[in-house]
């Protein structure tokens, strides 16, 4: 192999590793750190939002309607989490309506 070849597949193989490395990079900055989490209530089941591994939102009820009434189904709480979870990624208040958990069809 003259040294010619053996210097270009060097830097092809080196352009690949760096090519590597940049894709992993990338895959764990798009990485969501906003997780919606759901988990069994004494009555039914609730909700926890979690950023960077520490909870800041715990739901155990429906959120906007009177009294303490947990999610009927584990789908519910789910697709409520996943609602808040969009709010606050589109920076805005996680405030759930009466009307949103309509349209979400959560019975309560």
């Amino acid at each position: 192999m003259t040294k010619t070849l053996r210097y270009f597949l060097f830097i092809l193989l080196a352009l690949g590793v760096v090519l590597l490395i940049l894709t992993i990079a990338s895959q764990k900055q798009n990485k969501p750190e906003l997780k919606a989490i759901t988990f069994k209530t004494e009555s039914g089941w609730g909700y926890r939002i979690v950023y960077r591994h520490k909870v800041i939102i715990q739901q155990e009820n429906i959120p906007a309607i009177t009294g303490n009434q947990s999610f009927s189904s584990e789908n519910e709480a789910k697709r409520t989490a996943e609602l808040v979870v969009n709010k606050l990624m589109n920076k805005q208040l996680p405030y759930i309506s009466v009307r949103e958990l309509d349209s979400l069809k959560v019975k309560y």
